[in-house]
């Protein structure tokens, strides 16, 4: 009877405790614990340290085949939606590509803007081209790939390391919002190149920064943030910026420099390394730039914010229909089912916010009591910072975690810590970086937004997916935390009845006929009258030399402040200008961009001998009894 007492108090004791002893040696009542946890409902009947499930290799391969899934998926859904949208844009890196695979690394001679792709689009294009050659069709495949490469990338952000339902969870709520996205998202995430690259990149960053120590992690951060700032100076707000923010609010949850040392360091080192890079490649004769690009003015920034609360945001969530982007097909259903989703974004979003102020305010980290107070004594302080992998968080997870809300609190009190069973070390570190990412692009849209076309709307896309991947972050720890099952059961019904309505939105916009682009009507009358080099507004030019793979080549043009048309820097000006003689000028139908039109060809070569109309006055072609030339290379916006 002793003895039975006896046992009973040491269970009585482990579940006021609830830890292994703090000395490092086994607690001599941890078998009782073991089986405790065996038997708790809903609870994960594997031990600590076991793996479970299926092997390590079957779940790399059903992550592969899940990858190529949705990489499949979304270049079907490119036809459909962005098949007219292929544009000199894309076809710009594509030339850039077939440059550097002929050699030209730098880009010696090219005349580019800020956001050149150097280092982004025309790295993944490159490798295309370099693997099945110089097809147009990659105009719609790359986005595809590195939009499904982004999602998946999303997916493993927000499985916060978890395995089982709460991965389930917060991965579901990032492929329902971003593989199955509403019509104007869609025309803008599987779109190249609007800065899909750099959302990537940055996402790479942020996974290779998680641990939050220097490491090998640490150094490919750099490299990738330092190349996305070579390529897209956007990549500033949307990576090297919040990782140097997440590192200011990992000293102020800390209370130590240590604790935000490697963001910090990554995001500075990243920063000069590629500004070192940039003045080295240009001694050598790398790419020029042109001017910066103009800022809105304070009436346009006003204006740009009411837009972006009332429009663009419920717009790319797929809330509403937008003006000038269509509808796909969407009616109220659909918009009630994308509004639901926008809705759990917004609540997880928030909640990461919330415990990002609260922790920064009050020095504390989700599960850890207020630093301020003296609540977490030097040990637990020295236990966290120290340079094994220990955990913070501290939230009570599901299964195998169970106990480990308990250990957060003693922790607080000065008690030593150990690395948890499964999950990120210091999941908080992440939750920070997505949260401040995603103020980046938005705040990017407001000050560099000239117009309200949705066209702008490109610059919002960073923000969908770094607030979608918070809040499924925040989903999975809230389904670890095993909720009850009332809350379980409503969360599954509410998220299957979404997610049909995702699949159905993407399914009306496959239903209808797949977009085409003009170019072909264009590139036929060009064979027609043998006309096989000529000028043009820059949307006519490059993507009609990649349509034909170069058989008729055709380079962009601008007006000058006089009126003359000059070679416009979005390539190699000099080569493709200096000597050359033109045999006709293309332009969108009365006038181009730039102020390619009519009245600026007269002015720059003469009367032209013939005007011709071409796809019912989509493109207008002029030709002159002689070759023309292009004699001036000022780089211009």
């Amino acid at each position: 009877m002793g003895r039975r007492a006896g046992n009973v108090d040491a269970v009585l004791d482990l579940t006021r405790t609830g830890r292994p002893g703090t000395d490092g040696e086994a607690s001599p009542v941890k078998p009782p614990l073991q089986l405790r946890r065996a038997r708790r409902p809903g609870g994960d009947h594997r031990a600590p340290g076991t793996s479970g499930g299926p092997s390590r290799a079957a779940s790399g391969l059903l992550g592969v085949v899940g990858a190529v899934a949705v990489v499949t998926w979304l270049w079907v859904l490119t036809h459909h939606v962005n098949g007219a949208a292929v544009s000199s844009d894309g076809a710009t890196v594509m030339l850039e590509a077939d440059a550097v695979l002929h050699g030209n690394l730098v880009l010696h001679g090219w005349w580019l803007s800020l956001d050149s792709w150097w280092t982004l689009d025309v790295v993944v294009f490159a490798a295309a081209m370099g693997v099945v050659g110089s097809y147009p069709a990659l105009l719609l495949v790359v986005p595809a790939l590195v939009a499904g490469l982004a999602v998946v990338a999303g997916v493993v952000l927000a499985r916060r390391g978890q395995r089982g339902a709460p991965a389930w969870a917060g991965s579901l709520l990032v492929v329902g919002v971003l593989a199955f996205p509403g019509h104007p998202l869609a025309t803008q995430f599987l779109a190249s190149p609007w800065h899909q690259t750099t959302i990537l990149y940055a996402l790479a960053a942020f996974i290779a920064l998680r641990r939050g120590r220097f490491g090998l992690g640490w150094a490919l951060a750099v490299v990738l943030l330092g190349a996305g700032m070579l390529g897209d100076l956007m990549m500033v707000a949307y990576g090297t910026v919040p990782v140097a923010l997440g590192g200011v609010v990992a000293i102020l949850r800390r209370r130590s420099l240590r604790a935000g040392a490697a963001p910090l360091t990554a995001a500075a080192l990243a920063t000069a390394g590629a500004y070192l890079v940039r003045v080295l490649t240009a001694a050598l004769g790398a790419y020029r730039l042109g001017p910066t690009n103009p800022r809105a003015g304070v009436t346009e920034a006003l204006h740009n914010l009411h837009l972006l609360v009332t429009l663009a945001l419920p717009g790319m969530w797929g809330v509403r229909s937008v003006s000038g982007l269509g509808s796909g097909g969407a009616g109220p259903a659909i918009h009630a089912a994308h509004l639901v989703g926008f809705c759990a974004v917004a609540a997880g979003f928030l909640f990461a916010l919330w415990s990002l102020l609260r922790g920064a305010l009050a020095g504390r980290v989700p599960g850890e009591s207020a630093v301020a107070g003296g609540a977490t004594g030097g040990a637990g302080r020295a236990g966290a910072e120290s340079g094994t992998a220990r955990s913070s968080e501290g939230i009570g997870r599901a299964g195998t975690e169970g106990g480990w809300a308990a250990g957060t609190r003693r922790r607080a009190a000065g008690a030593r810590s150990v690395r948890p069973p499964a999950g990120e070390a210091e999941p908080w570190r992440l939750d920070d970086i997505l949260v401040i990412a995603a103020f980046g692009p938005a705040l990017s849209y407001v000050v560099l937004a000239l117009t309200p076309s949705p066209a702008y709307f490109r610059y919002l896309t960073a923000t969908v997916v770094f607030a979608t991947i918070a809040a499924g972050r925040m989903l999975t720890r809230w389904w670890s935390q095993t909720p009850a099952a009332t809350w379980r059961r409503a969360a599954e019904v509410v998220a299957g009845v979404t997610l049909a309505g995702f699949v159905a939105g993407s399914g009306l916009q496959l239903a209808r006929p797949a977009a085409t682009s003009p170019e072909p009507t264009l590139v036929s009358f060009l064979r027609s009258r043998h006309l096989s080099v000529g000028v043009g507004d820059y949307w006519a030019a490059s993507i009609t030399t990649v349509e034909t793979r170069g058989a008729i080549r055709v380079r962009p043009v601008v007006a000058d402040p006089s009126g003359q048309l000059e070679a416009y820097n979005k390539g190699p000006v000099r080569s493709w200008f200096a000597g050359v003689g033109f045999q006709f000028l293309v332009f969108h139908g009365n006038g181009g961009y730039g102020g390619v039109d009519l009245p600026h060809a007269e002015k720059t070569w003469g009367p032209p001998a013939h005007v011709y109309s071409v796809d019912h006055g989509a493109y207008t072609v002029l030709t002159w009894s002689h070759l023309v030339h292009v004699t001036r290379y000022a780089p211009r916006r």
